[in-house]
């Protein structure tokens, strides 16, 4: 493995590790009856889905990494 992939795969490990901080940022709320805190679900899959799009080109991924189909979820 060449060191420029060696950097890519830290890079994506990175975008992961945000996007995994964001959620749980956004869920540590003190009020359990926020319900907004949960509003950002959909966007939170988009994102994943960019994430796993952008790395699916450059390193193999295992089929059980499904995409969200982002159509059929609701709304907030």
């Amino acid at each position: 493995m060449t060191e420029a992939n060696k950097d890519a795969l830290r890079e994506y490990l990175h975008w992961a590790k945000a996007l995994l901080r964001s959620m749980e940022t956004s869920l540590r709320g003190e009020d359990p009856a926020n319900v907004w805190k949960y509003g950002g679900y959909k966007a939170f899959a988009r994102k994943y889905n960019q994430i796993r799009a952008e790395v699916s080109q450059n390193v193999p991924l295992p089929p059980i990494l499904d995409m969200f189909d982002l159509e059929k979820m609701p709304g907030a």
